[in-house]
């Protein structure tokens, strides 16, 4: 659950960050669900680009953040 948390505030930060102010809990948890689904399909991938490609995938799934 601690690791869920941390992933989770990591992305938030990165998509506040991205979007420029805050982010609906639903986009976050959403976001999250991407980001490990991006990581087991390739896990080569740095943290930092499974969330640019978490974040992308949610806004281009129509997610209002």
């Amino acid at each position: 659950m601690n690791a869920d948390k941390h992933l989770s505030t990591k992305v938030k930060k990165a998509f506040e960050e991205f979007a420029g102010r805050k982010i609906r809990n639903k986009a976050i948890e959403v976001a999250v669900r991407h980001v490990q689904n991006i990581q087991g399909a390739n896990p080569s991938l740095t943290i930092e680009e499974v969330i640019d490609q978490a974040i992308m995938k949610t806004i281009k799934d129509g997610m209002v953040f």
